[in-house]
Formats: C-alpha cells, structure tokens, sequence
C-alpha cells in the first residue's frame, strides 16, 4: 500500500494532472470531492480519453475522463479480499478508507509483489492436482506483459500468459 496517494480535484484540467503525475513520478491520481475519494485518474485514461479523441489537455477537466466509481477497501483487509474486489471492480487501483478518510491506495502491482506467496500455493495446486501436459492455468494479470489472461501458467518461476511463454 502506498500511505501517499497523490489526490486531485474534479475541476483540475488534465494537463496540470498530467504534470503533477510527472512531478511526483506517479502513474495514477486519486480524484476527491470534499477529501472523500471519488475515483482515479490514470496514464490509460489521458491517453484513451484526451489524446487518442485528439482533445486539448487544458480544456478538459479530470472530472470529465477519470474511471469512477474507486473501489474502496479498508486498511485491515486481508489480500484475498483486496483481489476480489479489483477483479469484481475491474480496477488496478483501489482506496484505502479509514474512518472516511483517505489513507493510501492499493495497486494490482503491490499484490504482485506478494506473487511468491501465491506462487507456493499455485505450486502447491500443480503438485497435487497434475493435470494435463501444459499444467494447471490460473487467471490473473501476466507477471511479463501485465495483460490479464485466463490462462497463465507457471514459467521460470513467473506466471506468464501464453503469449509471453513463446
């Protein structure tokens, strides 16, 4: 988790987000209202909504193109339930709320670093389980590529989508 989340107004223009995301090297802002988190503003979104729609960056508003609702999960949740709330949002990014109040925010890179943990237990489901020539697949983000896939198998020690196995 990071404690330091970067947070923006809903009337700040994405060309000075943008800014504030180069400044303080971050890839994703948290947007509030009144301190209370309200969504997020990510790389993928400037460039989906603003660049790639050819819009002016100083005549949009973060409001206007962020991902909202933010998924919002509490500081003591356990890991399991902070996965099954980024793959029911469909979010890489979630809010970290104590009390209302805005305490970090959690990312699906942060629960890759806690891969090897779930590796052991992938490992564990193969030695067991032993099915198939190719091994068991499980579903989840590409530790090489970062695509989401169905299909992940171990490689290496990572797990890694079919296309990157090639």
């Amino acid at each position: 988790m990071d404690p330091n989340p970067v947070t923006v107004s809903l009337r700040m223009t994405v060309h000075h987000a943008a800014s504030l995301m180069k400044d303080r090297d971050v890839s994703c802002l948290i947007v509030v209202r009144k301190d209370e988190p309200v969504g997020c503003l990510t790389e993928s979104d400037m460039t989906r909504r603003v660049v790639a729609m050819n819009l002016k960056p100083n005549q949009v508003t973060v409001k206007s193109i962020m991902s909202a609702p933010i998924g919002i999960v509490g500081p003591d949740e356990d890991i399991a339930s902070i996965a099954r709330t980024m793959a029911t949002k469909q979010s890489r990014i979630l809010a970290v709320v104590e009390n209302g109040r805005l305490v970090g925010i959690i990312t699906q890179r942060d629960l890759s670093i806690l891969s090897p943990a779930f590796l052991e237990l992938y490992r564990e489901h193969a030695r067991i389980g032993k099915s198939g020539d190719a091994g068991p697949k499980a579903s989840g983000y590409c530790h090489m590529c970062h695509g989401y896939s169905d299909e992940l198998t171990e490689d290496h020690g990572l797990l890694v989508c079919r296309d990157c196995r090639k």
